[in-house]
């Protein structure tokens, strides 16, 4: 069997409570570590979060563990704040992997959780299901919310050739979600599958749709890869959907320039047939300002303009010509289409004090999560190297202005985390996400849930 990921990751261990202040940045924030992983014997409770957390409409915050649980194939927690919010109580709602060698119900869940009105989370798992190459799922709590059940949604690779797609790896999302409202459970959800699909594919997006108590799958586009210079490879970042119900998103290689392109999905009335629009195609040879290979996804803003991240590029950066920190990308949306300019380089400072969104993250256990925004024109974000002590960082982006809010592994062995992911933001402006490393745990280094407050 093959319960590791196939990319690399980087196995290391977490826990504890503490705080810390943000240093070097423009704002005064404060971070407190909310749960460190790996506290409890052979890391019971998980281990290595990577791809943030989520939070319900009582104030709760979910999130996935790559790794531990009684199956040591990952879990699903759910941290509780008291009125106050002043302590968290960490429970672990869901362990993969736990009865059969097979894992019928999925293992390694890497892609993060959606949440719907009924309080239901959804997600998939790179690993498991009767090919061994992930599933799709529904976890659904009982009237007193202690005990949930999960229901298996999908079983990747079932057909011939794989042509249903493996190892999904990123959040399901659906129309609204980019909005904040929870999933109401009976739209259509879309995600992204890699390999395979079918002939001469490279990843694709697919839908399921909830009929008659069962769940329908479709291919929604399959990626043409090397073999048409035209579309894109790799989808590997999660989706958008918008009012009109369009998907967007990005890949990080194929397209006419090489370095990965930004894609619309447009369906037909009836939602039978979609047809996908190049946005841009980044080049990875003559645009390095720009930036190429995108990672995190997209988020739109107020005005329809298309934001995001990329892996290299930043050439402009004054100390990135060799080591393509990335930027921080705008898609102007206009009456010709969709005019890309790279607004931030990472690394403009020695050493890269300022953060970089460098490989180091890319292709590990890092999700690189799409940039959050208040709605007034400000981003937030991660990068999972770089800052004052090389560990990450959390920053702001205004428009024209960019700050870091905080550099991990301020404190001594890195007990306030090192290399986060995906960030989210309430209502009041505070952030939580989740680091892959670092904590002060038993273990020392298996990962931490944090609160980042102005």
């Amino acid at each position: 069997m093959k319960f590791h990921l196939k990319q690399k990751l980087v196995l290391i261990l977490a826990a504890g409570l503490l705080t810390a202040t943000a240093s070097g940045s423009a704002c005064a924030y404060t971070l407190k570590t909310l749960y460190t992983f790996c506290q409890q014997a052979n890391c019971a409770d998980g281990s290595i979060p990577g791809s943030g957390v989520i939070m319900d409409s009582n104030g709760h915050l979910f999130g996935t563990t790559t790794f531990g649980g009684p199956g040591a194939h990952g879990t699903i927690f759910e941290l509780i704040p008291n009125a106050k919010k002043t302590k968290w109580n960490e429970k672990t709602i869901y362990t993969f992997c736990q009865r059969a060698q097979d894992c019928p119900d999925g293992a390694v869940p890497n892609g993060g959780l959606i949440v719907d009105t009924a309080g239901a989370l959804y997600g998939v798992t790179y690993q498991g299901g009767p090919a061994n190459e992930g599933v799709a799922y529904k976890l659904s709590p009982n009237a007193s919310g202690r005990n949930w059940k999960l229901k298996v949604l999908h079983r990747f690779c079932t057909k011939l050739n794989c042509v249903d797609g493996v190892e999904p790896n990123h959040k399901l999302t659906y129309a609204g979600a980019a909005g904040g409202a929870p999933y109401d459970g009976v739209s259509p959800l879309y995600g992204i599958a890699g390999g395979l699909g079918p002939i001469n594919s490279s990843g694709l997006v697919f839908q399921l749709t909830p009929q008659s108590g069962k769940w329908d799958y479709k291919i929604v586009h399959a990626f043409c890869g090397g073999v048409c210079t035209d579309d894109g490879a790799s989808p590997e970042t999660d989706l958008i959907v918008d009012g009109a119900g369009d998907i967007y998103g990005v890949t990080d290689s194929g397209g006419a320039g090489g370095g990965g392109v930004a894609f619309e999905l447009i369906p037909n009335a009836r939602k039978t047939k979609w047809t996908e629009t190049i946005l841009h195609a980044f080049d990875a040879e003559t645009s390095l300002t720009n930036g190429y290979t995108p990672a995190g996804g997209l988020v739109m803003d107020a005005s329809g303009n298309l934001w995001g991240t990329t892996v290299y590029g930043g050439i402009n950066s004054n100390y990135c010509a060799l080591q393509s920190c990335g930027v921080v990308f705008e898609l102007a949306s206009g009456q010709a289409g969709f005019t890309e300019s790279g607004v931030h380089g990472f690394c403009q400072e020695a050493n890269c004090t300022d953060g970089a969104q460098t490989a180091a993250g890319h292709g590990s256990n890092t999700k690189f999560g799409p940039l959050v925004t208040d709605g007034s024109g400000n981003f937030f974000g991660a990068t999972s190297v770089g800052g004052a002590n090389g560990k990450g960082t959390l920053y702001a982006w205004n428009g024209s202005t960019y700050t870091v809010l905080y550099d991990f592994c301020q404190l001594s062995e890195c007990t306030d985390g090192i290399d986060p992911s995906a960030v989210i933001r309430d209502s009041a402006g505070n952030l939580y996400g989740t680091t892959s490393d670092g904590g002060n745990g038993p273990s020392g280094n298996d990962g931490t849930v944090f609160e980042l407050t102005p």
